[in-house]
């Protein structure tokens, strides 16, 4: 199998309506600029019942001291790791946006200091109709 690799940005993709049978982005949804464009995108291109497959940074539970540690780092994590922003509500902007997430996995990864990273990788489809 082989498919064509494009440039460009996540919130203006130059794909047809409907052409896409499956997409996979990794670490996307925390360094767009506007996860509403992007996600509104995505959905564009997919065809009705297309796949998207993703890995994302997300917010941790709110009033934990990782949500805390999230929110007082996110100016300086976008400084140094290419915008990223590991507080954002990426599941929820998944499913705001239209998509049915059929596959779910949250975990921690370990990081300095015993502080972890939250993460969701899981599988969502464009409804049918």
């Amino acid at each position: 199998m082989s498919a064509p690799v494009l440039a460009g940005r996540a919130e203006r993709l130059s794909l047809p309506d409907g052409s896409v049978d499956a997409a996979v982005a990794t670490f996307v949804l925390c360094s767009v600029t506007d996860q509403r464009a992007a996600l509104a995108e995505l959905f564009r291109v997919l065809r009705p019942g297309g796949r998207y497959v993703f890995a994302e940074h997300v917010a941790a539970r709110p009033g934990t001291w990782l949500r805390r540690g999230q929110n007082a780092c996110a100016f300086c994590t976008g400084l140094f790791s290419g915008s990223c922003r590991p507080n954002r509500e990426s599941l929820a902007a998944i499913e705001r946006a239209g998509f049915d997430v059929v596959e779910l996995h949250k975990y921690v990864l370990p990081g300095p200091f015993g502080a972890g990273t939250t993460h969701i990788a899981g599988a969502a489809l464009r409804p049918a109709s």
